[in-house]
């Protein structure tokens, strides 16, 4: 009998999970939305911690393709576009970073 507080095994657990180990093991949270889309291959959280990740790592050019995407799709979603804005400043990109926070 599991006698843990917190859920194993939802999606819910494994994203905060991920989202958890952004700050110190970026790596690791990028295997784990990778293992997330894996059994749900559009899911706009995973596949934005995964971006997130990516840009940590220093691949910023797979984060702002995975981000562009994501805001392509999902235009009203406040939290990808600063993500967006984020990272085209990491990549030195000023005004693509201004627009994208507007």
């Amino acid at each position: 009998m599991n006698t843990s507080a917190e859920p194993v095994g939802t999606l819910d657990t494994a994203l905060e999970h991920a989202n958890r180990l952004l700050e110190t093991k970026p790596q690791l949270a990028a295997e784990q939305a990778r293992e997330i889309l894996r059994h749900f291959p559009q899911q706009r959280m995973a596949r934005l911690l995964l971006a997130v990740a990516q840009r940590k790592c220093g691949d910023v050019d797979a984060a702002l393709a995975a981000l562009r995407q994501l805001c392509a799709e999902q235009p009203g979603w406040a939290l990808a576009h600063q993500q967006l804005g984020e990272t085209l400043g990491a990549a030195g990109e000023t005004d693509g970073a201004i627009e994208a926070l507007r």
